[in-house]
């Protein structure tokens, strides 16, 4: 990579912690040297989401920053998929039929 160029990774937000930060997962998928067996390896990261409204399960695109604080060092640029938002009825609503 050159120094012109941006490290970028895609990632699902697991938690938010703060008003400005968030932790994401990253899945990958490796390959056993010996067996040739796939398994996935997942990594969590602090990232900065100054300027993005992100909600647990979006799926945002982050890119690596100077050290931003003790723990974060990557930011959100955009978010890719929104989260699906499940609606819970309530238990008025229901009809009960005789």
């Amino acid at each position: 990579m050159n120094n012109n160029q941006l490290a970028s990774n895609a990632a699902r937000v697991i938690r938010i912690a703060d008003v400005h930060t968030a932790t994401v997962e990253l899945k990958r998928d490796a390959l056993n040297t010996k067996y040739k067996k796939r398994y996935s390896k997942t990594s969590t990261r602090m990232v900065d989401t100054t300027g993005h409204a992100v909600n647990v399960g979006d799926v945002v695109e982050m890119v690596q920053t100077r050290p931003i604080s003790k723990n974060k060092s990557w930011k959100v640029s955009k978010v890719i998929t929104p989260a699906k938002v499940l609606t819970k009825l309530d238990d008025d609503t229901k009809e009960v039929q005789e």
